[in-house]
């Protein structure tokens, strides 16, 4: 049997985490044999990027405490996985553009079809 594609999401805001995993759920899951790590707490989304060979995509918020999206990013870029960045800071969108590019990177707020269309994209430049 094909093994699905394994999606980590990291938010500290347990609402948006949930609402982003009813979309994911909603509009991919028909399409791709999905497996969502949901994670609120971003030092054991770190640890799960550093420790988890089984994960296909990282979808972070830039702004959360301990850990930043830059460093999730960081993490990421060093296993060769792919990462996505939700953010509302300019701040933080500028750094990661450098890091990853402005296609994988959401501005909050952001429409459902955009979160859809960037997770495909970033899949499928694996």
């Amino acid at each position: 049997m094909k093994r699905g594609i394994r999606i980590l999401v990291i938010d500290d805001n347990e609402e948006i985490l949930k609402t982003i995993a009813e979309s994911i759920r909603e509009f991919l899951e028909p399409e791709l044999k999905l497996e969502l790590v949901l994670e609120s707490d971003p030092r054991r989304g770190l640890k799960l990027i550093n420790t988890n060979k089984t994960i296909n995509l990282v979808l972070t918020d830039g702004e959360m405490p301990f850990i930043n999206g830059i460093k999730i990013i960081r993490s990421c870029l060093e296993k060769k996985l792919p990462v996505v960045l939700m953010t509302g800071s300019e701040q933080i969108s500028a750094e990661a553009a450098k890091l990853i590019g402005h296609d994988a990177i959401l501005r909050k707020p952001f429409k459902l079809d955009s979160l859809r269309r960037t997770i495909k994209l970033s899949l499928s430049n694996k």
